[in-house]
């Protein structure tokens, strides 16, 4: 007995790849996709219907179930490859062009130690401060205390209180050793 794809098979196949485009979290599988695999799966099953063992609306789920798991299956082991769109990109490339900065300005850097994070971490940082602290942080950097404060024409006390608060901010980011 021939059978067409009826309205319950799509609006199951359809509730089907909501929940499976939803738990794969796949960037290259998208609702569409996953709705012409399940049709098409079906249509390739629909001659192995029987009425006498049970109801067409039995068989559309029975089927759909047993894909909607295989597909699963197969899109959790498969490695995701990752568009130039993935913020995870786009962090690496900044990481990258913050390295090369760096270099620009005569820093070495290796990739692959400490102090290459701990350097990019401290811009990140560096960034994110007001200005005023950022040139507090270069005078602190070539100076003691009441030099720097002597070169911003600040009072020391409001120089220590600014370093308690950078200390904190530092501190937030992993940077204790920075204010050693």
């Amino acid at each position: 007995m021939d059978h067409d794809i009826d309205v319950f098979a799509k609006n199951y196949i359809y509730q089907k790849s909501i929940l499976l485009t939803k738990t794969a979290q796949r960037a290259d599988w998208d609702r569409e996709d996953v709705v012409s695999e399940l049709t098409l799966h079906l249509l390739r099953r629909r001659d192995q219907f029987n009425p006498g063992r049970g109801s067409w609306t039995t068989f559309v789920k029975a089927v759909v179930n047993n894909r909607t798991t295989d597909l699963h299956h197969q899109l959790s082991r498969q490695r995701a490859t990752l568009s130039l769109s993935d913020p995870r990109v786009s962090r690496v490339a900044e990481r990258l062009e913050d390295i090369e900065r760096l270099r620009h300005h005569g820093v070495s850097i290796d990739p692959e130690s400490d102090q290459c994070d701990r350097t990019i971490d401290l811009n990140n940082v560096l960034s994110q401060i007001p200005q005023r602290d950022r040139r507090l942080c270069d005078q602190l950097s070539r100076f003691r205390t009441a030099d720097a404060a002597k070169h911003l024409n600040q009072c020391r006390s409001n120089i220590y209180r600014r370093i308690v608060s950078l200390r904190k901010e530092f501190s937030s980011a992993g940077l204790t050793d920075y204010w050693k």
